[in-house]
């Protein structure tokens, strides 16, 4: 039953379960009670994860679309619902912690999420990926990059979309995922020249800023000159 689910649910409804639980996502972390600033510095990388999901959507690619916005935004809440549902005590007879509706919906997304994705597994429908060998080594200069300066906080979850956006997916998802790990530095060092605390940070810090922001614009540049 899991293995035909994939081919039994119309293309065009797949397509459109996965636009409005992108856009879903990027609705969650939309907040006017924030500054423009702070919530553009919230919103630009799940903007960006959801612009990789509609582009990989759009090829055709149902495996890792579904897989990266699994893994990026609904994994942790979804896991966190099923806890939750699954926290039924018998001696109290309630449950341990508050049932709302938002539990009930991450819930049912996470279990659609992953029965697609286990059906697409089962009928071995994936594609290879086909990025180019300068694309590979931008994403990986870029990753050591991150690794390597601790002011970036990359979210585990995000580094494994891109892995599956590697794998599976083409150049233009895997430069909008790395993107969205890098694009917290300009509003980081924004941030420090607002509070006049850039020339407190040492000059590792300016040689790694300095490093980040050109490998943001050289993302960028693969990404406008890339068509796949």
């Amino acid at each position: 039953m899991i293995k035909k689910m994939s081919r039994k649910i119309p293309n065009f409804v797949q397509l459109f379960i996965l636009f409005m639980l992108a856009f879903y996502y990027l609705y969650q972390h939309v907040s006017f009670n924030k500054s423009i600033f702070d919530m553009l510095r919230e919103l630009l990388p799940v903007l960006l994860v959801v612009i990789a999901v509609i582009v990989l959507g759009s090829k055709k690619k149902m495996f890792v679309s579904h897989t990266i916005l699994f893994i990026a935004a609904y994994l942790s809440p979804g896991k966190n619902a099923i806890m939750t549902l699954l926290g039924f005590n018998f001696q109290t007879m309630q449950f341990n912690n508050s049932i709302v509706l938002s539990t009930i919906i991450f819930a049912a997304i996470f279990i659609y999420m992953i029965l697609m994705i286990i059906s697409y597994l089962l009928n071995d429908n994936l594609s290879n990926s086909n990025h180019r060998g300068k694309v590979v080594a931008l994403i990986l200069i870029s990753l050591i990059f991150v690794n390597l300066i601790d002011n970036i906080n990359v979210g585990f979850y995000f580094a494994i979309a891109l892995f599956a956006s590697v794998a599976f997916g083409t150049q233009v998802s895997s430069l909008l995922i790395v993107l969205a790990i890098l694009i917290d530095l300009p509003f980081q060092i924004t941030e420090y020249i607002i509070d006049k605390s850039l020339f407190e940070h040492s000059l590792g810090y300016f040689i790694f800023a300095l490093t980040g922001l050109v490998l943001i614009f050289i993302n960028f540049k693969y990404l406008f000159k890339s068509k796949s």
